[in-house]
């Protein structure tokens, strides 16, 4: 099992640098089980996070995932699961297109865009 720190924060797994401060610093936990399965928590963030489903945004504290669901965080901040996947085991931030920019492992510092 595998359990990864979304949000705005320096010590998140994926941290999201351009999201707005309706983004916590740790938003939610995607947690991906031993067979691939995942499940979203969201950490108690002040603005919720929200999955798109039947048309609409529907509010979340706990839900099973796949890589085609799309999330909000907070506000304004939306995106496809399949993309969060990609920045997974790297050292890599993202904006919220997509972009991926290098960060310092240790220090959390943007180095570079990519």
């Amino acid at each position: 099992m595998k359990t990864y720190i979304i949000g705005r924060g320096k010590k998140a797994d994926i941290m999201l640098v351009d999201a707005d401060e309706s983004v916590s610093k740790c938003h939610v936990e995607l947690v991906e089980d031993n067979e691939s399965n995942l499940y979203l928590t969201d950490c108690g963030s002040l603005n919720g996070t929200f999955l798109w489903k039947n048309g609409g945004w529907t509010q979340i504290k706990q839900t099973y995932v796949n890589a085609h669901s799309i999330i909000r965080l907070g506000i304004h901040y939306q995106i496809k699961i399949e993309k969060l996947l990609t920045f997974i085991n790297t050292d890599a931030l993202i904006d919220n297109v997509g972009n991926s920019i290098m960060r310092n492992p240790e220090t959390g510092e943007i180095l570079k865009g990519s």
